[in-house]
């Protein structure tokens, strides 16, 4: 175990004495190594390690593991692994027969709205059905309120009919409404099961959803959450922030991934964020404006802008990887060319459209995800998608890797090169962009070019 900072000690201490604490850890300052000594310095107890992303999780595993404290002081669960073993047998088939939201919509009678607040088309209002249901189940919210938040007050009697179907549907092992991951893990919370850990330990606290937050404050014992507010980049996914004024609140900010000279590029994003700066502790790093790397890693704001650059530049490199999480981008760009050969869909995302004439007329109202698949095929053809997959590598014998900033959370590359997407000027970015800025260049360890990108 290597010898803590001050910052990191004040963390450990805190942990023995401390009921609720939250740390905010900036990029690369050791917050990893900080829950490794939190379990060591309490060898008499034993808490649950809790995280979103089941990669975190085997990370986490690891570490513990190289401590002898896995299994013996700490637990490693992600939330949905600890709710999946309690979830009954049909309600994990349901899971696993998809349901897409445009038939249940049609089915009820759903039809796009028109507001004042914008355009809602019927995925994007079974969507926010979906999470006022949600956060009815969980006894924090509802869909009464969801609705109005988003100006839907005028249509209140039908989008509320749905929600109570669906609401009276999830408790049915039988029922035909789509029945998700989240769905699983909002009954588990509501269970109120007292899981009987001395403490528990929340990693990634900036990306838990409401759900996960919920089981996490209703926990009866000592609790210490771990991220980096800064990081907050799924809040369209509905994530909640643990750092509140409810709980000591403690910073990491001395990195030790990259040097000073990235750390001041960091710090010219943070800026514009709040409070926190951070101190580059590692050895002497470099910022350069070549506009391309023999090694490392491309990182862009879109998945579209991921395959614009692997195209562009992959006949530079002698191997290169594109991160797509089991392989769900390629496979749906893919599908628009089997939908358009008359043959059906394999992708997750595109299996329920019946044909390519379906597909076009999603594109023109809906699913924004479907809609960068069919830019992507339609723009490059498949003659140089087919070619693009087929010719990357495994991503340990890849020189380059090209990834959204999203997909690049919570690695560290020796040279990180921005996408062209990251254009608009700094000043002018949205909160949201400008987390999105911060983890891009804080992924770098060595070098960071900026060549590409125009928002500095």
């Amino acid at each position: 175990m290597p010898t803590l900072t001050d910052q990191q000690r004040a963390v450990v201490d805190a942990f023995a004495c401390s009921d609720l604490q939250s740390v905010n850890a900036g990029a690369g300052t050791g917050k990893t190594t900080v829950l490794r000594a939190c379990v060591k310095s309490q060898p008499h107890l034993r808490g649950l390690y809790i995280t979103y992303s089941s990669d975190l999780a085997q990370s986490a595993r690891s570490d513990f593991a190289g401590d002898g404290t896995l299994g013996k002081n700490i637990d490693v669960k992600t939330a949905h692994a600890l709710a999946w073993k309690h979830t009954a047998e049909p309600f994990r088939q349901r899971v696993k027969t998809f349901v897409p939201y445009q038939r249940v919509a049609k089915h009820m009678g759903l039809k796009t709205i028109e507001t004042e607040h914008g355009v809602f088309y019927t995925s994007d209002l079974m969507r926010l059905i979906h999470d006022g249901v949600k956060m009815r189940r969980l006894g924090v919210g509802s869909t009464r309120q969801v609705l109005c938040e988003h100006g839907l007050e005028e249509h209140l009697d039908r989008l509320l009919y749905v929600a109570d179907a669906w609401n009276e549907d999830l408790d049915n092992p039988k029922g035909v409404f789509p029945y998700t991951h989240d769905d699983y893990l909002v009954s588990f919370v509501r269970t109120g099961m007292d899981l009987g850990y001395d403490y528990l330990m929340l990693d990634e606290a900036q990306d838990a959803d409401r759900a996960i937050a919920t089981f996490f404050e209703r926990q009866d014992c000592p609790k210490i959450s771990v991220g980096d507010k800064y990081q907050t980049i799924y809040a369209w996914r509905g994530t909640v922030s643990m750092f509140n004024d409810d709980c000591a609140c403690l910073d990491l900010t001395y990195s030790w991934r990259f040097g000073p000279e990235i750390a001041s590029v960091a710090n010219t994003v943070l800026s514009r964020l709040g409070d926190m700066r951070l101190s580059g502790c590692a050895s002497q790093s470099s910022i350069t404006n070549h506009g391309n790397i023999d090694r490392g890693a491309v990182l862009c704001r879109t998945n579209e802008q991921v395959v614009s650059e692997a195209l562009e530049c992959s006949r530079s490199y002698r191997s290169f990887h594109i991160v797509d999480k089991n392989g769900e981008t390629t496979s749906s760009i893919m599908d628009v060319f089997r939908l358009r050969a008359g043959k059906r869909p394999k992708s997750v995302l595109m299996r329920h459209i019946k044909s390519y004439e379906d597909l076009e007329k999603i594109v023109e109202t809906d699913n924004e995800r479907i809609c960068t698949a069919y830019r992507i095929a339609r723009r490059y053809g498949e003659h140089a998608i087919s070619k693009l997959i087929a010719n990357q590598c495994p991503p340990e014998q890849a020189e380059v890797i090209f990834s959204t900033a999203h997909r690049a959370k919570g690695k560290e590359f020796d040279h990180v090169l921005l996408g062209k997407d990251f254009r608009t000027p700094i000043d002018e970015m949205s909160e949201e962009e400008l987390m999105l800025l911060y983890v891009a260049v804080s992924r770098a360890k060595k070098s960071l070019d900026l060549g590409n990108a125009k928002c500095f």
